[in-house]
């Protein structure tokens, strides 16, 4: 028996979606690698049946490599998580290259339901993201490793970003990050609290609001859909 799945894309952010809702399977990180295997993937979206009774669905979201993305946002040093304390999170003491003359320094973090890093630069293609990306995503003050961008503010109210994803790698766009790069541009003054972030893949628009939510707008595209082999999965009792 086979399982169906849909494929979609948000300015080229590939999500597999799975509705297991009324079925016994479960994902673990090894089905999520053998699924990515079969249909690559940056974040696949499982359904479970809802776990209150105001909603429609539980979900967990997996990263290529099985790892696991969660949702919430925060900005102390120890929720990111980081491996030692920094009373600013706007800006922490981290860089590459020369200690004189640094490639890379003083980054933004923060967690939108991953951890993420962003590295204020003029020109986000002047960087070979996908040779620092895996070097700084693994990097020790990173205990939960981290997404690392390349954000360059272009205007008062606009920002182009370039993503190197925790567990996915160099992106063509990542909402997590781009809600990031945008409250932490806001957070530094360096924009307002609504920012058009340019991608490699499109547009987002993000809303800091007064009250603390961020909301994203861009265009979502469906692929296709298709079936997965009943064995990849791991009963729920598992």
């Amino acid at each position: 028996m086979s399982i169906p799945y849909v494929k979609m894309n948000g300015i080229g952010n590939e999500i597999v979606v799975l509705d297991l809702r009324g079925r016994p399977e479960t994902v673990t990180a090894e089905a999520a690698r053998a699924i990515g295997a079969l249909e690559p993937f940056d974040q696949m979206m499982v359904l479970y049946a809802p776990r209150r009774p105001d909603t429609l669905a539980f979900m967990r979201i997996f990263n290529i490599d099985g790892s696991e993305s969660f949702a919430c946002g925060n900005f102390a040093w120890n929720d990111i998580p980081l491996a030692e304390p920094f009373a600013d999170t706007r800006a922490i003491e981290l860089q590459i290259g020369p200690i004189d003359a640094p490639i890379l320094h003083s980054p933004s973090v923060a967690n939108i339901g991953n951890p993420h890093a962003i590295f204020w630069v003029g020109d986000t293609e002047a960087y070979d993201l996908a040779a620092i990306g895996p070097m700084l995503e693994n990097h020790p003050i990173f205990p939960e490793r981290a997404n690392i961008s390349l954000a360059h503010v272009t205007a008062p109210d606009a920002l182009t970003l370039k993503v190197w994803e925790r567990g996915a790698g160099l992106t063509r766009a990542c909402g997590s990050a781009a809600c990031a790069a945008a409250v932490s541009a806001a957070r530094t003054r360096r924009t307002g609290r609504t920012v058009r972030v340019t991608l490699p893949g499109g547009d987002l628009v993000i809303d800091w609001t007064a009250d603390n939510h961020i909301l994203m707008t861009g265009a979502t595209e469906f692929e296709h859909d298709g079936l997965l082999p009943e064995d990849i999965f791991a009963p729920a009792a598992a």
